[in-house]
């Protein structure tokens, strides 16, 4: 148990800029949508505030790939794959940690 939330404070240390960024995204998208709501028909704001839902499961596909893709790059996942942890395993960490931020 100590090694897995070890891993997932290593991927939430690498995806930090990312978060940011997508909760600036979601957060300007709201209010934007806020903003406009006493000008469009009654219930079309709260419509579109439902879209970023939509692309929440691209999103979590592309900081999965992200992730991997990063840890090839810094050629991490060797030491990924000598730990004593099964696969599912490293990838629970790098997938709960998405399901928490988003």
């Amino acid at each position: 148990m100590k090694s897995l939330i070890s891993l997932i404070k290593k991927e939430f240390r690498q995806l930090n800029i990312l978060i940011i960024v997508s909760t600036l995204i979601i957060t300007v998208w709201e209010w934007f949508l806020i903003s406009r709501s006493e000008n469009w028909p009654h219930g079309l704001s709260f419509g579109l505030g439902f879209i970023p839902l939509f692309f929440l499961p691209m999103i979590m596909l592309f900081l999965a790939y992200n992730s991997y893709r990063s840890e090839w790059g810094n050629n991490t996942i060797y030491l990924l794959k000598i730990l004593p942890r099964k696969g599912y395993e490293i990838n629970f960490a790098k997938f709960f940690l998405l399901l928490v931020i988003i």
